[in-house]
């Protein structure tokens, strides 16, 4: 059900975290033993696409990595619908060709970030309807969103939930009030993430 959040002031990133973003931390991984992002493995030619294959976990360990944080699911929805609240990053009416989805894919899987410039958010981000889901720090949980009922509490175990639709999947599951959610250890080629920063 639709209600009020009032959020502090926040940043997102324009996009996905790509192959080629993450191979770094990967290699960082590798080399301290710090964990399992050093498992992954890009596919050739793909350095410029979200990141899939990567659980909650390790999502939330790269932003760490990268002096960020996983975005709230209140954060990431606001970004996403921005303040007129709509229903699709760029209005509300669906247009194929503002984003990935299972109508232009072609079964291809992912598109490289920003390939739909034209689906941007108001407040510019890109691929907020389609290529990815994206991992977020929130606890898959009942609405009204409560910050403080435990669900950004990063040592609790639970589903979190994902957000944004993939590449897979039709406009009616790529609106940006969509939630969806995985285990902390789930891998999927339909999932990838963005950081944000307070």
């Amino acid at each position: 059900p639709a209600h009020r959040v009032t959020l502090q002031a926040f940043s997102l990133d324009r996009t996905e975290v790509t192959n080629g973003q993450f191979a770094q931390f990967a290699k960082f991984a590798r080399d301290t033993g710090i964990g399992r992002g050093g498992e992954w493995q890009m596919e050739p030619g793909k350095g410029q696409h979200p990141v899939v294959h990567v659980p909650w976990r390790i999502a939330a360990a790269y932003c760490r990595w990268a002096g960020k944080r996983l975005p709230t699911e209140a954060e990431w929805e606001y970004a996403a619908r921005g303040p007129d609240g709509r229903k699709y990053p760029w209005g509300n009416t669906w247009e194929d060709s503002r984003a990935r989805f299972s109508g232009n894919s072609g079964g291809q899987a992912t598109a490289p970030v920003g390939s739909y410039p034209s689906g941007a958010s108001p407040f510019g981000a890109q691929d907020m309807a389609g290529n990815v889901w994206e991992w977020v720090s929130s606890l898959y949980k009942p609405y009204p969103y409560v910050a403080a009922d435990g669900r950004e509490d990063p040592a609790t175990a639970g589903r979190h939930v994902v957000r944004g639709g993939s590449w897979f999947l039709n406009p009616w599951d790529l609106r940006s009030s969509r939630r969806e959610f995985g285990e902390p250890g789930y891998r999927s080629a339909y999932i990838g993430f963005r950081c944000a920063q307070s």
